[in-house]
């Protein structure tokens, strides 16, 4: 789904295909997930959208044979993607064709290891990675022990952008994008895998590092801030990343199946780590994987790889909301990004903005439906409907 350069890798092995099973490989790229979902055997898809499709009911359960398939090898693949991005309701119901996440792009000297105002970190103020910008780093903030659902009230679905991590965040960075930076002193920014464009103001000697953490964390059962002993750092998963699920509408889902199992296998995920922005090396094994992460004009060696290899063996996490609608989500949360970055409207109010849209998106999928699909997010069971 929008994805046509992987599309296009992907096609490039239907000889490999042909020669290891005996059967053709159609590839096209679709628009509407929906649609692709019912007219194929596989579906390849941006990993934030796994929860529409399992509430949708159009994806199967990967089988227990492949997940215990050697050329498979999932056990290769880093922590994070491997137990919590291709899972949802606690089942795994995708496999991993590459999971980025964003990392810290820097030149000159090192970065800082810990969010601030003062931090320096450029973040994206356009389309949904403003979105993501600020959850990198609300969630370090927000990761107290003592709450594991960070976005929403799991029981009422109340959105908690307005509470003191998101607001802090916010605030550090409308601070950083509103500071005005000497060229010379170098940049940093946040950073997903940019292949086809040059660095933009990281140049040739760039590095690459995991994003800063908190030096404090929100306690919301005391309304305190309390301070952490080394920088707590947080994964965003399912930013971007691509995974590949069998279909319910397929009539060949045991072919199906050793087709996911293929393609995510150690076999082609050196092929396709670095065939689309939308994938990147999340295996153990190509860690040290030369991706030329920013362009051709950007740091080519195996830093990024390594990186992210490291960030998705992070023991924290926080997922993008795989919930019904998870674009319209973003896009809200992303307008009030850029109305406190740009525009210079009071985090609290642009954050409150977002929630009053968060909340009628809410209501408009059906309050219910999105706190099933919230909770099977966060590893709970799935517990649809009958349906008629």
């Amino acid at each position: 789904m929008n994805d046509a350069p992987l599309a296009q890798a992907i096609e490039r092995l239907r000889g490999e295909w042909r020669a290891a099973s005996g059967g053709e490989l159609d590839v096209f790229v679709a628009q509407d997930l929906t649609q692709a979902a019912a007219g194929s055997d596989v579906v390849v898809f941006a990993s934030r959208y796994l929860g529409e499709l399992c509430c949708a009911r159009l994806l199967r359960p990967i089988r227990a044979g492949v997940l215990e398939s050697e050329d498979l090898a999932l056990h290769d693949v880093a922590p994070l993607a491997r137990q919590h991005e291709i899972r949802y309701g606690g089942v795994t119901m995708a496999l991993p064709l590459g999971c980025p996440t964003p990392l810290l792009a820097y030149a000159g000297e090192a970065p800082p290891d810990m969010w601030g105002p003062q931090d320096g970190v450029a973040s994206p103020l356009e389309g949904p990675q403003a979105a993501y910008a600020l959850l990198v780093r609300a969630a370090c903030y927000a990761s107290h022990p003592s709450r594991e659902a960070m976005l929403f009230d799991p029981d009422s679905m109340a959105p908690r952008l307005t509470e003191q991590p998101f607001v802090r965040a916010l605030e550090e960075l409308a601070s950083v994008a509103g500071q005005k930076k000497d060229p010379a002193a170098g940049a940093s920014r946040v950073a997903w895998p940019d292949r086809t464009s040059k660095p933009g103001g990281i140049g040739r000697e760039g590095e690459v590092s995991l994003l800063p953490g908190a030096g404090a964390v929100y306690n919301a059962i005391s309304d305190a801030w309390e301070a952490t002993e080394s920088p707590r750092r947080v994964t965003l998963l399912a930013s971007s990343g691509r995974l590949a699920g069998v279909t319910a509408a397929s009539r060949n889902a045991a072919s199906a199946f050793r087709l996911v199992e293929w393609l995510a296998g150690r076999e082609n995920a050196r092929q396709l780590a670095t065939a689309s922005p939308g994938v990147a090396a999340s295996r153990t094994s190509l860690r040290r994987l030369s991706d030329p992460w920013l362009g051709p004009d950007g740091p080519s060696g195996s830093a990024f790889s390594s990186e992210l290899n490291d960030a998705l063996a992070q023991p924290g996490y926080v997922t993008t909301p795989r919930i019904i609608g998870v674009d319209r989500y973003l896009e809200a949360l992303a307008a009030a990004v850029r109305s406190a970055a740009r525009d210079g409207a009071p985090p609290a109010q642009a954050l409150q903005d977002a929630a009053a849209a968060w909340e009628a998106l809410t209501e408009e999928a059906g309050r219910d439906l999105q706190r099933r699909a919230y909770r099977a997010d966060l590893g709970q069971p799935l517990l649809l409907p009958k349906q008629d």
